[in-house]
């Protein structure tokens, strides 16, 4: 009665009532409330019937029980059947045994948090909350003060042990995976232990070095589930074959409320007005972050063009305080439409800027560079790299510079590639300040080679400043990815990072490999700081790369790697990968910080990553990765992950979006045929089984999501043409089979 009478008391307290009308609750207290709630539902609490503590966990879908020597977990659903266990086997100091488990526990429990007392020698203490489930250990001062401490841990039968890195483990049975991760030690003042994992005979130790440590010391991992989703965000098109996050990008704080937005391409993304392709642009909030309910759609606004071929943002291009986004499409008469930031949101009536036919459409990459000519306003950078001004297939690259006044009225640059064949502007790039001159710059991707342009209180320089070569195969000289703007040794300098997803190394071929160089007085050396690889065949690793900013708030930027080719199962192949590595005072900590897979089988996860910005407000930057052959309810709709940083990056740990439901159309069945590919010049395309009623449509788009080539095959049964890309330059490409509601899509590959 006492809790009934309190509860009452509190309702009263908190609610307007008035005659004839239902109570009021304010806004204010509603939200407190429902907070309350949701905390409430990862309380631990006794069970008579059981004699045991447990736990619900909704966001991971656990089930966990605890005792003083024992941490099991079970899923939250049904149809999956399987339990995990982990339990202390003691704790040794110098190798030696030092504390066993006690035969009974002091037990104290408050709310989410139960603890177990082992004689006060230490304390297992269990914290259960939407970022997983923590298992700290915290250990008293031995009567020798020794140089190591280890606490010893075992799983339960049937599951098996694998170290990721020296913070992080996976622990797994058949297709189940559970992660053990965010391994964080301090002592009694804060102060930070080195410490790892390391696994013998599938036990696992946790090893600590305590000669300084002020006792107790506290031993923090934290258990999260692999299957279902652990993203911040989960972002969908709702709409068949849409393909969204074929590209995705941070957007910049659009509407001046202090928290970034992100925006995602979706190239096959069926408009009500009729046409193909849309950008969506999600809205950053505190403290959910991106709301995937509240969003802006733009269709291509271009000369009547039926698909994009580009989109940048995170700049603000007239200086009022709203940063904005670029769009242009796939059309030979060319041009740029901008969106303009308002504090209602994106403002959907586009500004058109049409380009000098002599330079270029103005269809190729695109790129909003961080204030060039130190006006105080960012800019423009477009490639046009199949230009040919004086020299055949030379390139041009475009500087359209910011203006308060109106970027109609702001000066043009063009920087000219000068050499037959050296296709300037493949991407393009906002560097930041490389040479820490106080002026920003650009780099510049042309075949096998990447240019660095200073800016200036002119502007930015018409010929480079240094020049490097990557390491590609003869076959794809550009299939390389490129980010710029990070500082990852936090130097002062901004360094630029190349991913290859061509890079062989002996018998593996295809693995992969990301390139770090770094920033300096002279510019950016000629050969890398870095190289990280994974050790795994046909990973792609590197078709993506980009900086994530500061995602754990050390004053060092963060990378981000997709690698689209990589599985962890056969069930799974094609799935994709992302890889979050940590900046650090040496450069790039080549031990992955976080590992994020989509646990379908050809979702293509990584195709594009990006970070975020910061959008929840909390000062950490966050992540933002894509699958954009993914399918939920509806068929290769596509998708999009928000991953929040933070201190301890749980938020990024796991992430394995929910199974779907939706069958997976084969990428190319029987009655479409694609040869040969390899391919050099001629393409053959056979499709049978048309729906006549519909059009067809071919469409081939590069790796950075522009579309190369388009071609309306009309409304027929059948098709067997050869199709010539002959123009193309060599590297990967994707063909996209529209018929109808079918479509089918394979990768190319030209030389």
């Amino acid at each position: 009665m006492r809790k009934l009478y309190l509860s009452g008391s509190m309702l009263f307290a908190v609610c307007s009532v008035y005659a004839n009308t239902e109570p009021v609750i304010e806004d204010a207290t509603l939200d407190k409330m429902k907070t309350q709630l949701t905390r409430s539902e990862y309380f631990i609490h006794w069970e008579n019937n059981t004699g045991i503590y447990q736990s619900t966990n909704r966001k991971n879908s656990l089930l966990a029980t605890y005792t003083g020597r024992e941490m099991s977990i079970t899923p939250r659903e049904a149809q999956q059947q399987w339990s995990f266990g982990l339990s202390v086997k003691g704790v040794t100091a110098d190798g030696q045994p030092l504390y066993q488990p006690a035969a009974q526990t002091a037990v104290k429990m408050n709310d989410g948090t139960v603890q177990f007392n082992h004689d006060n020698h230490y304390t297992v203490e269990y914290v259960n909350n939407e970022d997983g489930i923590r298992q700290n250990f915290i250990i008293q001062q031995p009567a020798v003060k020794p140089h190591t401490l280890s606490v010893q841990l075992q799983t339960s039968e049937g599951w098996q042990t694998f170290q990721r890195s020296e913070t992080s483990l996976d622990f797994r049975r058949k297709h189940q995976l559970l992660s053990y991760n965010d391994l964080k030690v301090w002592d009694a003042k804060g102060t930070i232990l080195p410490a790892h994992f390391s696994v013998h005979d599938n036990q696992v130790e946790i090893e600590v070095d305590v000669k300084k440590a002020v006792y107790p010391v506290t031993i923090d991992p934290i258990v999260l589930n692999g299957t279902p989703q652990n993203a911040n965000t989960f972002l969908q098109s709702n709409r068949v074959n849409a393909l969204m996050g074929f590209r995705v990008s941070t957007a910049g704080d659009i509407n001046g409320d202090t928290y970034d937005d992100v925006m995602l391409l979706a190239p096959a993304y069926e408009l009500p007005q009729g046409g193909y392709s849309a950008v969506f642009i999600y809205y950053g909030s505190k403290p959910r972050g991106i709301n995937p309910n509240v969003k802006t759609t733009i269709g291509p606004r271009i000369n009547a063009s039926q698909y994009f071929a580009g989109m940048a943002g995170g700049g603000d291009l007239n200086a009022d305080g709203f940063d904005d986004i670029i769009t242009n499409a796939t059309d030979s008469l060319g041009g740029i439409a901008i969106y303009y930031g308002t504090g209602n949101g994106l403002d959907t009536t586009a500004q058109i800027l049409r380009g000098d036919p002599a330079y270029g459409s103005l269809n190729g990459y695109l790129a909003i560079a961080k204030d060039l000519n130190d006006d105080g306003i960012d800019d423009i950078v477009v490639g046009s790299s199949g230009v040919s001004r004086g020299q055949t297939g030379e390139g041009v690259v475009t500087i359209i510079y910011g203006n308060a006044w109106g970027i109609e009225n702001s000066a043009w640059t063009y920087i000219e590639g000068n050499q037959a064949g050296l296709n300037l502007g493949t991407r393009v790039m906002g560097a930041n300040d490389i040479n820490h001159d106080s002026y920003n710059d650009i780099v510049v991707v042309a075949e096998n080679k990447v240019f660095t342009y200073y800016g200036g209180p002119d502007g930015v320089a018409l010929t480079p400043s240094s020049s490097m070569t990557v390491n590609s195969p003869a076959d794809f000289p550009t299939s390389f990815a490129i980010a710029a703007g990070g500082d990852v040794n936090g130097d002062g300098y901004s360094d630029v990072i190349v991913g290859n997803q061509q890079y062989s190394v002996g018998q593996q071929s295809y693995r992969g490999a990301v390139f770090v160089y770094h920033g300096s007085t002279s510019g950016l050396s000629a050969t890398p700081a870095q190289i990280l690889q994974p050790d795994v065949d046909s990973a792609g690793f590197g078709i993506e790369v980009a900086f994530a900013g500061d995602i754990n708030a050390d004053g060092k930027s963060d990378i981000v790697v997709g690698a689209m080719g990589q599985s962890n199962n056969i069930d799974q192949d094609g799935e994709g990968f992302a890889y979050v590595f940590y900046g650090t005072s040496t450069g790039v900590n080549p031990v992955p910080a976080s590992i994020i897979q989509s646990n379908q089988r050809n979702a293509g996860l990584g195709f594009s990553v990006a970070g975020a910005g910061d959008v929840n407000g909390d000062g950490y930057s966050d992540v933002l990765v894509s699958a954009f052959l993914y399918s939920n309810g509806q068929q290769l709709e596509g998708a999009g992950f928000v991953y929040h940083g933070g201190a301890g990056l749980a938020g990024l740990l796991a992430a394995t979006p929910p199974e779907t439901s939706a069958k997976i159309e084969t990428p190319l069945p029987s009655n479409v045929k694609v040869f040969p590919n390899p391919v050099v010049n001629n393409l053959s395309v056979q499709l049978q089984g048309l729906d006549s009623k519909t059009a067809t449509f071919i469409q081939i788009m590069n790796i950075q999501g522009v579309t190369v080539q388009t071609i309306n095959a009309g409304n027929i049964e059948s098709y067997r043409q050869s199709i010539d890309i002959s123009r193309l330059s060599p590297g990967i490409y994707f063909m996209i089979i529209r018929n109808g509601s079918k479509v089918f899509h394979e990768k190319i590959i030209k030389q």
